[in-house]
């Protein structure tokens, strides 16, 4: 199932057509199950980092220079709304069973591991911190 806002959003900002953004979509969506199920371990956080490095290794490909930290700054807005996309059609597609493993199973659910891992992250470094410090 496909975002219909998301894909009209996707190609107004990209110049492209709808059908063009669906099967990219549906590519990339497949290269990341392909990318997940491959990995030694998987969690949320991994996934993570493989659909963003799929989405900016795509919008390259489209010419979108994101080199730089302005560049990253500029399509940020291509950038989140190709990913919201990509989980939206996962989520509604059964046939992503590894990603669902992994915990790709709605916005919220996915959204809240990423947190969790983040919180679990920053807390680790407010510790190493405090002993430099010390």
């Amino acid at each position: 199932m496909t975002d219909i806002e998301g894909i009209e959003t996707l190609c107004t900002m990209l110049g492209l057509k709808r059908q063009v953004i669906e099967a990219d979509v549906k590519d990339l969506a497949w290269l990341w199950q392909r990318t997940i199920s491959e990995a030694k371990f998987a969690d949320p956080y991994l996934a993570f980092h493989v659909l963003n490095s799929l989405v900016r290794s795509y919008l390259r490909g489209r010419n979108r220079r994101m080199g730089n930290h302005q560049g990253l700054q500029k399509h940020k807005w291509v950038d989140g709304s190709l990913m919201a996309v990509l989980l939206q059609y996962v989520i509604g597609n059964s046939s992503f069973d590894c990603l669902h493993r992994v915990g790709v199973n709605s916005v919220r659910e996915f959204a809240s591991a990423l947190k969790n891992h983040f919180s679990v992250l920053d807390e680790a470094d407010r510790i190493l911190h405090a002993k430099e410090e010390s």
